[in-house]
């Protein structure tokens, strides 16, 4: 499996139902906080724009029954502020 990763502070995600000779395409959210900017649907995707906060980490990947198949991690490697710190401690997070 090739894993790439990339820095960025907002990524555009397709994701799509599960179909067993394609598999899916989804995302997760590893470290950190994302803010969900906009959600639309196109054809048989729903497209998230998302904005990563400081300090976030997330995996978009493509998989089926047998596992996942390709991923890309996207960092956001700044700093998270005070602020963020105290949201994440009291389980206060936008998405998880």
């Amino acid at each position: 499996m090739n894993i790439r990763t990339i820095q960025a502070t907002e990524c555009i995600f397709k994701t799509n139902t599960f179909n067993h000779t394609f598999g899916a395409w989804s995302f997760i959210v590893l470290e950190g906080q994302i803010e969900i900017v906009d959600m639309s649907i196109d054809g048989s995707f729903q497209c998230y724009h998302i904005k990563l906060l400081a300090g976030s980490i997330v995996m978009h990947y493509r998989h089926n029954e047998q596992g996942i198949k390709s991923a890309r991690l996207y960092h956001n490697s700044e700093e998270p502020s005070d602020d963020l710190q105290i949201k994440q401690n009291s389980s206060l997070a936008i998405f998880q």
